[in-house]
Parts: C-alpha cells; sequence; structure tokens
C-alpha cells in the first residue's frame, strides 16, 4: 500500500515537471521548411525591418507558400506596409484568414511601398492538437502583394521531434487576429528582435523557471514520502 502511494506521489510531480516544458522552433522566410510555389521573389537587400534581414513577396495570384510542422501553436511575423499589402492562411484546411499588413497611418503608396513597422506577430493559432499541421499562405482576393517574413511554432519539450507524428489536421483552434495599426502604434512587447538568428530556442525563462521549481517541488514531496515509509 505504501509503495502504491509512493509511486502515485513521484508519477503525478513527475507529470507536472514535463507538462510545463515547451520549445519553439523559428523559421525564417529563407528556410527550406517553406516550400514555395512559383511565383515569389526574395528580398536582396539587409533591412532591419525584416526578421532576419530578408522576406519573400509576390504579386502573383496562385503564388502560395507552405510549411508543415508539429506543434501547439503557431505564430506569422512580418512587417506592415505603406500600400496595401497582405497576407492569406488556411490552416489544416480551414479559413482562408485574412492579414491586414497595411499601415493606415501613412500615406498610401503604389506598389509594393516601403516598409514602415518592423517585423512583429501578426497572426497566431493556438490550442492546437499536439501533432503535424500545414500552413499555407497566399495572396488574398483583390490584393496586389502578398509577403512572407517568418513564422514561429511552439510544441511540448517531451515531443521526439517536431516532425515524428502523422500528419492529422486541427478540428478546432483559436486564431487571433493581427493587430490594427490604423489609430496606434503597435506595442513593444509585441515587436519581433529582428537581430535574433533563428534556430530551434530552449524553453522561455518562465518555462525553464517552472521546470525548476516543479522539479525541486516533486524532490522534496520524493523524500517526505520516504521518510513516512521509513
Amino acid at each position: 500500500m505504501r509503495l502504491a502511494l509512493y509511486f502515485r506521489f513521484f508519477g503525478g510531480f513527475t507529470s507536472l515537471y514535463f507538462v510545463s516544458g515547451l520549445r519553439n522552433v523559428t523559421l525564417d522566410d529563407n528556410d527550406p521548411a517553406i516550400v514555395y510555389s512559383v511565383g515569389w521573389n526574395e528580398s536582396t537587400a539587409d533591412n532591419p525591418f525584416d526578421f532576419g534581414g530578408s522576406l519573400h513577396f509576390s504579386n502573383n495570384s496562385t503564388a502560395s507558400a507552405s510549411v508543415t510542422f508539429r506543434g501547439v501553436a503557431v505564430y506569422l511575423t512580418s512587417p506592415f506596409w505603406s500600400s496595401g499589402v497582405a497576407a492569406q492562411v488556411v490552416l489544416d484546411g480551414q479559413g482562408p484568414f485574412a492579414i491586414d499588413l497595411e499601415d493606415y497611418r501613412v500615406p498610401a503608396e503604389r506598389g509594393l511601398g516601403r516598409e514602415t513597422i518592423r517585423s512583429q506577430i501578426v497572426w497566431s493559432a493556438t490550442d492546437l492538437p499536439d501533432t503535424n499541421h500545414t500552413m499555407v499562405i497566399s495572396v488574398p482576393p483583390g490584393v496586389e502583394y502578398v509577403v512572407l517574413d517568418g513564422l514561429m511554432y511552439v510544441f511540448p519539450s517531451f515531443s521526439n521531434s517536431p516532425y515524428s507524428s502523422p500528419a492529422h489536421p486541427a478540428s478546432q483552434f483559436t486564431a487571433n487576429n493581427p493587430v490594427n495599426v490604423a489609430s496606434a502604434p503597435p506595442t513593444s512587447a509585441s515587436i519581433v528582435d529582428v537581430t535574433a538568428t533563428p534556430v530551434v530556442n530552449a524553453a522561455s525563462t518562465n518555462v525553464k523557471r517552472n521546470i525548476v521549481v516543479g522539479s525541486l517541488f516533486a524532490a522534496a514531496m520524493l523524500i517526505l514520502v520516504v521518510i513516512v515509509l521509513l
């Protein structure tokens, strides 16, 4: 009976340890994981407004870009523009979700225009099941240009690999609307650090702190259970 109680305590706190861990993968626009159709162009200048210094753009109405990832959330990043630039997202066949990337605080310009606000999170989908997902980015109807700057997806740290599960479309998820910059600039909290190198990052500081605290608490409870058993 005591042995069973010990394993119940230990198993419960071990579960807390694993649940608290998350990792993220950041993909720049030129990452080979992103598959582009014909009709895309890549910016050549090292632009501080772009994540990683560059981005892909297209004015081809049939152009699309797709990426398959495993995770529980995905975030799309892009700068804002002085022209009618937008993007359309389809996730696991659901959507499309239109993302308006025009900065209405500045005079409108023709064509691709210029970047006015540096790259930040403009759209996200959360509450995804921990399995493979496919996201497709294309030109929304009635829009001349689409851009793709970067994206980040999040997966539990106990998953074997970001690509290790069979693909199962999400039946339900939460899609979050982009920031509206028509009347006010975006908050600094949402701005992506464009100087960061796109890499597979470890868990965030808060997640690390939760893991450490959870581990210490689990160890303390284990010692307490052992003392009780003795």
